[in-house]
């Protein structure tokens, strides 16, 4: 019996014995957590000066965690976005930026803005020290880094890629990968090991001019310590490390940044590449459309590719992937209306469990293809298996007949009485 073939094309509704047996092991098989998610190369660290030209032999690595499958996508158009954006604005004018939220409180004044005459940040009113006191909040902390993209960061970066970043600590951080709007060459002369010693006398008076103005405008938009420091190494490898921050992120992930912004972009115009406008076309996604395409046919539910004309942003992120993504083209739409937005999650989690996740097409056994049809039956309905078994093929005056209802309606029809 096991060699026999899948039911190909099968939509009609099982016994009522059989359905409930398929219907308990299909139970079982959505309970099981075993869907396949990405996983994440270990984080990279999160060194003092936050920049990716740090000895990879003195950065501590993270815990091996998940993505799932929006944010693999997420952290992937971030890096081809930031390549695009280096390669068009020249590496000696592109710069990493740490930025601190929090406020300044003095132990008998409150919150206050520190006095930049002074060392340490010292209260205006009474000289005394402050304290940092960062953000946990989301929502404020989006609030904040708005306000200070459209206060200050918009005069400065003409273009800019922020990640959030949720220490383990809770405290919330905000990384950029900003071009400068005027150009200027912040990395010549540069000299990192140096600069890492606190010895700033390769640091160029353009980088040292945003340096000072940085440190007095950013408390006035609620950020404390904000780090600057040019590119080293390539665009290609801070893009890497930028997108290491989402899955830091996802790592000490708390319920209320949920629905949270894990990407921001500005001065892109738009032609940045989104998540939803592309697709993985590696040989396992592809695999994956093949068996989904399989499964969904036995309830009459059709998955295929549509003709569409990407945009030019999109074209020439999917020439530079090599071959890694292709332009969103799946249509997917009858899938989610009929099992619902989570449709391919539960395809995914039947093909685990049965285990026909392997291969370029379903190759399902009898009794798999029996267990596989059933659930789907269940998901889908008995108004969606009635209406696949018996399709709509003749329309009359806007109504819709099945070939069936067609024969009965004109078998039923008088015969004029010449006989013609």
């Amino acid at each position: 019996m096991n060699d026999t073939p899948p039911l190909a094309g099968h939509v009609g509704f099982a016994s009522g014995l059989e359905l409930t047996a398929l219907s308990h092991i299909g139970q079982a098989a959505l309970a099981a957590p075993t869907r396949r998610s990405r996983v994440g190369a270990a984080s990279a660290s999160l060194s003092k000066c936050h920049n990716s030209n740090e000895d990879e032999k003195t950065q501590p690595s993270l815990e091996k965690h998940k993505l799932s499958g929006s944010q693999a996508k997420t952290a992937f158009a971030l890096r081809m976005n930031c390549q695009h954006m280096v390669e068009s604005a020249g590496l000696n004018s592109v710069g990493f930026v740490t930025l601190t939220v929090g406020d300044f409180i003095c132990p008998t004044h409150g919150k206050q803005i520190p006095d930049f005459s002074r060392q340490h940040y010292r209260c205006p009113v009474c000289g005394r020290k402050m304290n940092f006191q960062q953000v946990w909040d989301a929502a404020e902390a989006s609030k904040r880094i708005n306000s200070l993209r459209t206060g200050l960061l918009a005069g400065l970066f003409s273009r800019a890629i922020i990640v959030s970043e949720r220490h383990e600590s809770g405290a919330i951080h905000f990384h950029m990968v900003a071009a400068l709007a005027s150009g200027a060459d912040i990395r010549t002369g540069y000299n990192f090991a140096e600069v890492r010693r606190k010895n700033y006398r390769s640091v160029s008076k353009e980088l040292r001019a945003i340096w000072a103005m940085l440190r007095e405008k950013l408390p006035l938009y609620g950020f404390g310590r904000a780090e600057l420091a040019p590119i080293r190494k390539t665009g290609e490898a801070v893009a890497s490390y930028a997108a290491k921050y989402i899955e830091k992120n996802v790592l000490h992930r708390q319920p209320q940044d949920r629905r949270k912004k894990l990407v921001r972009y500005y001065g892109f115009n738009k032609c940045h590449l989104k998540p939803n406008e592309f697709e993985w076309d590696t040989p396992s996604a592809r695999g994956w459309r093949a068996r989904a395409t399989g499964a969904l046919d036995l309830v009459g539910i059709p998955l295929r590719d549509l003709i569409v004309t990407p945009a030019p942003h999109v074209k020439a992120c999917v020439g530079a992937s090599l071959g890694r993504i292709r332009a969103k083209c799946l249509d997917g739409s009858i899938a989610r209306d009929v099992l619902g937005p989570k449709w391919a999650y539960l395809v995914t989690m039947l093909l685990d469990t049965l285990e026909l996740s392997q291969g370029d097409k379903l190759n399902a056994t009898f009794v798999q293809g029996q267990i596989l049809c059933g659930e789907l039956q269940r998901l889908a309905g008995r108004s969606w298996c009635e209406s696949a078994e018996n399709p709509p093929a003749e329309v009359l005056l806007g109504e819709k007949y099945t070939r069936r209802e067609w024969r009965e309606m004109w078998a039923g029809l008088p015969l004029p009485a010449n006989g013609n």
